[in-house]
């Protein structure tokens, strides 16, 4: 689950997103860091404990497993092949900007 910036916690966002750009470290590949300026994710122990509102700063994507310990992906997405399997990087959307 996740509140998009601009939201309380009390309007927490269900819906998914069909592509979402973030600012990435690297290649984009799994083990490169995610900064997300767009929204809040569950930062507790385990992402069904608690919701901490936490922003996604300096999060590896992926360590290729639902399990522990979650990282980027296992937070934003739901387990199994509706959420974490269709969670992909996708490095052909890539854009490199300069920063000012």
């Amino acid at each position: 689950m996740t509140i998009p910036i601009g939201y309380s916690i009390r309007q927490m966002s269900l819906s998914g997103f069909n592509v979402h750009r973030v600012a990435w470290t690297g290649d984009c590949g799994d083990g490169d860091l995610v900064f997300d300026a767009c929204l809040r994710y569950n930062g507790a122990a385990t992402p069904t404990d608690s919701f901490r509102a936490e922003l996604p700063v300096g999060v590896m994507f992926s360590d290729g497993d639902e399990g522990s310990p979650f990282v980027y992906r296992e937070r934003l997405c739901v387990p199994g092949q509706h959420g974490y399997d269709r969670c992909q990087a996708r490095p052909d959307l890539k854009a490199r900007r300069q920063v000012k």
